[in-house]
C-alpha cells in the first residue's frame, strides 16, 4: 500500500479513538462519523478537481484513476493471499 493510504487511516483511526475513548461515543456513532468525515473529505477533493479547467485537471484525474486501481489490486491481492 502507498504511504499516504497509511497515513490517511492512522489519522482516521486515531479520530475515532478520540470520539470513542474521550468523547464518550458509541463505536457505531463515532465510526459513521469519521466515515461521513472521509466522504465528505473526498467529494470536496473531487470538486476542487472538476473545477479546474479540463487541460489543468487531466492530470489529477489522471493520478486519481491510478492510485484508486493500485490501491484496489493492492486490496485484493491481501484478501486474495489471505
Amino acid at each position: 500500500m502507498h504511504w499516504l493510504t497509511i497515513l490517511t487511516a492512522l489519522i482516521y483511526s486515531a479520530i475515532l479513538a478520540f470520539f470513542v475513548l474521550i468523547q464518550g461515543w458509541e463505536l457505531w456513532r463515532a465510526a459513521v462519523v469519521v466515515l461521513g468525515l472521509a466522504f465528505s473529505l473526498i467529494l470536496v477533493i473531487i470538486g476542487v478537481i472538476a473545477a479546474l479547467p479540463r487541460t489543468e485537471a487531466e492530470p489529477f484525474w489522471q493520478g486519481l484513476r491510478t492510485a484508486m486501481r493500485t490501491e484496489l489490486r493492492g486490496l485484493v491481492d491481501l484478501i486474495r493471499f489471505k
